[in-house]
């Protein structure tokens, strides 16, 4: 029984691989028969399998069979055929540079699991032609070296001197015209020195900052901001410091570092209150109180009142 069983099996698996060996074929071609050295021709490798086996064709490297060498490879090409079967080819490009009779006995195509041989091919590898009756075929000449041609060289000497002589006349000219435009460079005018003593300066400047009413109508930051500027010019005039370019707390350490202003605690301890007051309106946005405004307005001036200069005529009515 069981050698009955095998038998059957063995029959069938016969049958399948024939049945399977319908299903495929493959070929091979060549678009040409003959060509001559150095040309090239299309050689085409075709297979035609069920559409769910794997098909692997040849891999060339450099050369498609002797004397017959690989230019490219093209992209496959595929079609779909009835009874859910493919068509796929595979074409390259090919060359020799032999005479020679190109003879291959058939290339290998793995489709599933078997492997099938397409057809062979043959192609003539023929030289090109001479026609000896029209030119006489002769060695290689030596290199020839050509004489040197001054005029040519001459001529390119002649078109950059041209260029360089018309760039100069451009540039002069250019110059002379922004020269005629500026003849004379005005200078800007310097600011006129206020002869003013300093603290009459920020008396004048307090008196405006408090005709604007900026405080009285929300407007803090600038309020603040004029008059921190008003103090700033005024220690700049009265002290020689550059208190419009430092920061609050530079100003007042500096007070307490300088030898003739250090002993001013009260003036100090002013000045150090209306600062850190507009910082905090200028910087944290802080929102002050209406008495905060009017105080730090009359911290200032009380600061310039204590701290102006005193002249002779003053001192000797006093």
């Amino acid at each position: 029984m069981k050698k009955f069983i095998a038998i059957i099996l063995c029959i069938l698996h016969c049958a399948l691989c024939i049945e399977l060996k319908s299903q495929v074929s493959v070929s091979a071609s060549i678009d040409s028969v003959q060509m001559f050295i150095g040309e090239q021709a299309k050689l085409s490798i075709q297979a035609v399998q069920p559409h769910d086996y794997v098909l692997q064709f040849p891999l060339f490297s450099d050369s498609v069979a002797s004397n017959l060498e690989l230019v490219a490879t093209l992209k496959p090409d595929t079609v779909l055929l009835d009874n859910d079967r493919l068509q796929v080819t595979n074409s390259y490009i090919v060359t020799s540079f032999d005479s020679a009779l190109v003879y291959h006995s058939g290339f290998e195509v793995l489709v599933g699991e078997e492997v099938y041989l397409t057809n062979p091919i043959t192609i003539k590898i023929v030289d090109m032609p001479v026609d000896t009756t029209q030119q006489a075929i002769t060695d290689i000449k030596d290199v020839y070296q050509p004489p040197i041609d001054w005029m040519f060289y001459l001529t390119i000497a002649g078109y950059v001197l041209l260029a360089i002589l018309l760039l100069a006349l451009i540039i002069y000219l250019v110059n002379k015209y922004l020269k005629s435009r500026n003849t004379e460079a005005v200078e800007p005018e310097a600011e006129p020195i206020d002869p003013r003593k300093a603290h009459e300066i920020a008396y004048e400047e307090l008196d405006a900052l408090r005709q604007k009413q900026l405080w009285q109508t929300q407007q803090f930051k600038i309020y603040y901001t004029e008059l921190t500027e008003i103090l700033r010019r005024y220690i700049s005039n009265r002290y020689a410091i550059d208190a419009m370019e430092q920061t609050s707390d530079d100003i007042v350490t500096e007070f307490r570092r300088n030898k003739e202003l250090k002993e001013k605690k009260e003036e100090i301890k002013l000045l150090s209150d209306v600062l850190q007051v507009a910082d905090l309106v200028k910087f944290a946005k802080w929102q002050p109180l209406p008495d905060e405004c009017e105080r730090s307005f009359h911290q200032v001036t009380q600061f310039v009142d204590q701290t102006k200069e005193i002249t002779i005529e003053n001192s000797e009515k006093a």
